[in-house]
């Protein structure tokens, strides 16, 4: 064991070698592992004492003391008396006669007694083969949440039977492709109304909700601590007050919590007198709500053991294109056998007691201002159960009683409040406040309205009017008022009580769009999804299996931006010339600017939402299979379709809405027609292309499954899945359903090309599929295009041809991003950044260019570069939709409201909703959920696990013993239809 100033690690504390400071946790002390020797590398580092043996027996020394003999060094401790300050730490910890030795566990109360901050590595060597040199890593294992003013970082000596039970753990974050189609989430009334329970219109819509307002004292000191050569700390924002105010009976006037000197005990206040609305509101929910809760328990008594029993519940019946699938489905079977209709009662108690809490800028400011007292009293009372958070900005906050909001979500970018109240016609307005002026607690002692000098804003460099100061004193003496505290409580429920009324207004909006505002979304483009796509009947878009996940890759990857391009940095109207240098290039002269005109699109968005969409199920064409068609779409649905056209009926399956699921079983089926009452069910492939026997996946007695006796990818007999089958057929006709099946063998015997009619003839009269030859060549892909009969992506390399090189170089038509140096820009702008320390990295930015490699077009664009000119050298793969405008009445209902609202100002605001709506419509699609976070607010005795995590990200300290973790997710489910 030695002591060593780490310079591999380029720290500043000294780090100490430890041979055995953990064990791991299944050790017992009558096991102790043999001590493997010390690496060669860590025995000849200069960097690192080796204390092997003790210098003054020449014994080997005790390793389960080893981690105090480590602080013992690091506290300063001379070698000659090691052994004898390492005793006096250890009896400090434990005089236990049965320790043997540190664990990673025990390090949190070890810093704790100690007072220092310990941090883990492990030093491995690397050895470069190609240079033959040797360095050493460091892996960090554990790392303190501590902030003490001492560190120890302590190295880890590989053993196996010493490895750490969880930090060093690799994991990798797991991304779901789930296939199928792309579908609004249920809500709760959805999922009742699928068991027959029919919520009466009017309750689908959350009627109480809560609004709250901070507002804060400015406390300035002239030289703060933080400040530096390029930022100056004003003044500090302190809460001052919080006004709150409900449309919950019995809480429906506002209440405001002024600080008398402790903002813990306002905050307490502020969020107790919050859960105490929410209880209410609960309890008036619930007596709204007792049919429906009877009619749950009246399900939840029909459900006997020996029925839940009866089938499978949960089971796909469909063949899986891997093992893991099958194991899913297996957990979901185990999980489902409870009474269904319980789970219900939860989801609808839960959605009944969290009652929406609405702030003006609070995600930014007002939780953020209040944000040490207010996070500590919900981690300590309340628990906080889901945050959505953007950067600094809390969008959600949800415990059991509360869910915090932001209106600011669901309006246009630079909205003030002020504008807020006048655009939803509120009967009052925001009121007049000295914000500079009340520096401390002590002016809310102040007996008059100070001055109108005193409401200037040095921020926004504005005062109030004479007549408006006028205003706020007739406020002052009509209300009585005796101190400036009686001001603030008048100012600051200003801020609550029109809100609430703007944002009732608000909600019926929504509501006649069948969206309950707070509930189904925290933002515009949330809402606005939901909206778009509960719109569009018959059509669906797929979403990518982990079979194409690859398809999903490479389209983020080719998604850009619209370019921002500077044709010319200054011109002026007689002053400035019009190219210039181009013009002196070829010796002529340039003319005079005579004019600058500028262009807006108008609607561009609106307009993109309305184009043909990629719909359907896709199609798939690489170019090393020949371009050989590879289809997407599941043979169920095949049959399904063709069940629907050939019968006249709709069929409700997993693609155009959820599965419906029969009877108290909640047994999945394939198909379901509400009107007839039928099931269809259909006992084959998963994937038309994937070879495998569905007749094999339900132990069919047929050709397909001769001399076959178990079914080795469900590990059971084939007779057993029969069996099942069978059980589950008969479970449907016992719930009185009608029962329509379909074999796989059945459909395999059909001639190739009847076969082919029946999947397509329903699809082909409303819509042009994907092309159906078998395969296609470079010449003929590049012709569909330039004809319009194939419509997706093509994946290819193409180019400006060096005869249009002079016509483009103004603006390159291919944009793509790419990783940028200083080396590859203007001089100028090069000048610049380097002057500015700007780009010292290559930075990736989006550029047009005169070249695509291996890049991913949409079909319309791919088209007009064909048009213009461009050439495609290569085609590397295809994707095939279905083109349907199917968001176009979208875009014409925006469209005529947005002019209804210029010809009567009375419809004014539902034109200015619409367009925020139609602008919001475009690109949620494409949000990158990979970046989404997992937000925790915890105590301090449960961080050291978070942060230890592989998953940890990063922590912010929010007082001595709360914290704000952030960690990545451990499952990522890609379930936007990116394309």
């Amino acid at each position: 064991m030695g002591s060593t100033t780490t310079t591999q690690l380029e720290m500043d504390c000294h780090g100490y070698y430890q041979r055995y400071l953990l064990r791991h946790q299944t050790l017992r002390p009558s096991h102790r592992p043999q001590c493997p020797p010390i690496p060669k590398y860590v025995l000849e580092s200069r960097a690192i004492v080796s204390l092997d043996c003790d210098g003054n027996t020449g014994l080997p020394y005790e390793y389960k003391l080893g981690f105090f003999r480590c602080l013992a060094l690091r506290r300063g401790c001379h070698p000659h008396n090691l052994e004898r300050d390492t005793q006096h730490f250890y009896e400090q910890y434990s005089g236990d006669d049965d320790f043997d030795g540190v664990t990673l566990e025990e390090l949190p109360e070890l810093e704790k007694l100690f007072e220092l901050n310990i941090y883990v590595y492990r030093l491995t060597e690397l050895h470069d083969e190609d240079d033959d040199t040797t360095s050493i890593a460091a892996q960090l294992i554990q790392r303190s949440h501590r902030r003490y003013t001492n560190t120890m970082f302590l190295n880890l000596c590989d053993s196996e039977s010493l490895k750490p039970t969880r930090a060093n753990m690799r994991k990798t974050i797991s991304h779901v492709f789930p296939g199928g189609a792309y579908k609004v989430p249920q809500t709760i009334f959805d999922l009742l109304a699928d068991e027959g329970i029919e919520i009466p219109e009017d309750l689908k819509y959350f009627s109480y909700r809560a609004t709250f307002d901070f507002e804060c004292y400015f406390k300035r000191e002239t030289e703060h601590p933080r400040n530096t050569a390029k930022l100056t700390w004003e003044a500090e924002h302190i809460p001052l007050s919080v006004s709150v105010c409900s449309n919950v009976p019995g809480y429906d006037q506002p209440k405001c919590f002024v600080s008398s000197g402790s903002t813990s005990e306002m905050i307490q206040q502020f969020v107790e007198y919050l859960v105490e609305v929410s209880q209410e509101s609960y309890g008036l929910l619930l007596d709204q709500f007792s049919d429906v809760f009877r009619q749950i328990d009246e399900r939840v008594n029909e459900v006997g053991e020996n029925e839940v029993m009866e089938v499978a519940a949960g089971e796909n019946n469909e063949v899986s294109e891997d093992e893991d699938k099958v194991n899913k489905d297996k957990v979901v079977e185990e999980r489902d056998v409870v009474h269904p209709p319980l789970k219900f009662q939860d989801k609808l108690s839960e959605y009944l007691q969290e009652l929406p809490i609405l702030g003006f800028n609070s995600g930014k400011y007002d939780i953020n201002a209040a944000k040490n007292p207010f996070f500590s009293h919900l981690v300590k009372h309340e628990q906080v159960k889901f945050v959505i958070k953007r950067n600094n900005n809390h969008m959600c906050l949800k415990t059991q009683h509360l869910k915090f909001l932001d209106i600011t979500n669901y309006l246009a970018p630079g909205f003030s409040y002020e504008q807020f109240l006048k655009a939803y016609e509120c009967s009052q307005t925001k009121g007049y406040f000295p914000y500079e002026w009340v520096d401390s607690l002590d002016k809310l002692n102040h007996c008059s309205l100070p001055p109108r000098k005193t409401f200037h804003s040095t921020l926004s460099g504005t005062d109030i009017t004479e007549e408006q100061y006028e205003y706020c004193q007739g406020v002052w003496d009509e209300n009585n008022m005796t101190t400036f505290r009686d001001f603030l409580v008048w100012y600051n429920n200003l801020d609550v009580v029109p809100f609430l009324e703007a944002i009732d207004k608000m909600s019926t909006f929504w509501q006649e769009r069948n969206i309950d505002m707070f509930k189904d979304g925290v933002s515009v483009p949330g809402l606005t999804m939901k909206y778009l796509f509960s719109n569009i009947p018959g059509t669906y878009f797929s979403l990518f299996s982990e079979k194409d996940k690859d398809i999903y890759y490479s389209m983020k990857d080719n998604n850009v931006g619209g370019p921002s391009i500077i044709f010319n940095r200054y011109h002026e109207k007689e002053k400035s010339s019009i190219r210039k240098e181009e013009m002196r290039a070829r010796g002529k002269e340039s003319k005079p600017c005579k004019n600058v005109v500028g262009y807006d699109a108008n609607a561009l968005y609106l307009w993109a939402i309305m184009q043909d969409m990629p719909t359907g199920q896709y199609t798939r064409r690489l170019e090393e299979d020949g371009f050989k068609k590879q289809w997407s779409g599941k043979m169920a649905i095949e049959w399904l379709e063709w069940q629907a056209y050939s019968r006249g009926i709709s069929i409700r399956h997993e693609y155009n809405n959820t599965e419906k699921r029969i009877g108290t079983c909640r047994l999945p089926v394939h198909g379901f027609h509400a009107e007839s009452q039928t099931v269809f069910q259909f006992h084959g492939l998963t994937v038309l292309h994937f070879i495998l026997i569905g007749c094999y996946w339900h132990g069919h007695n047929c050709h397909l499954n001769e001399g076959k006796e178990v079914n080795e990818k469900r590990d059971k007999p084939m007779k057993k899945l029969l069996e099942e089958t069978q059980r589950n057929s008969a479970y449907i006709k016992k719930q009185e359903f009608n029962l329509v099946e379909c074999w796989e063998c059945e459909l395999v015997a059909r001639d190739e090309e009847t076969k082919h009619r029946a999947a397509t003839t329903h699809c082909h009269t409303t819509s042009p599929t994907p092309r159906q030859s078998k395969t296609m060549t470079t010449r003929s892909i590049v012709n569909a295009v330039k004809n319009d009969t194939l419509f997706g992506c093509v994946e290819c390399g193409i180019h400006v041809p060096e005869s249009l090189r002079e016509y483009f170089k103004e603006m390159c038509p291919i944009f793509k991003n790419a990783e940028i140096r200083r080396e590859d820009i203007g001089e100028f702008m090069k000048s610049y950044a380097e002057e500015n320390n700007i780009m010292p990295r290559p930075r990736r930015s989006l550029i047009g260019s005169m070249i695509g490699k291996k890049i991913m077009l949409a079909t319309p664009l791919l088209k007009w570069y064909l048009e213009h000119g461009l050439e495609v050298t290569h085609v590397y793969q295809i994707v095939e939709y279905t083109p349907k405008p199917c968001f176009k009445p979208f875009g014409d209902a925006v469209s005529d409201d947005r002019r209804a609202g210029d010809a009567g100002p009375s419809k004014a605001i539902i034109a200015d909703t619409m367009k925020l709506v139609g602008n919001s419509s475009y690109g949620k699609t494409i949000t990158n959920k990979e970046r989404h976070r997992k937000v925790d607010y915890c105590y301090d005795d449960e961080v050291s696990e978070l942060i230890n995590s592989p998953f940890y990200r990063q922590m912010n300290v929010i007082d001595d013993d709360t914290y704000e973790v952030e960690s990545a997710k451990k499952k990522i489910k890609l379930d936007l239809p990116l394309q």
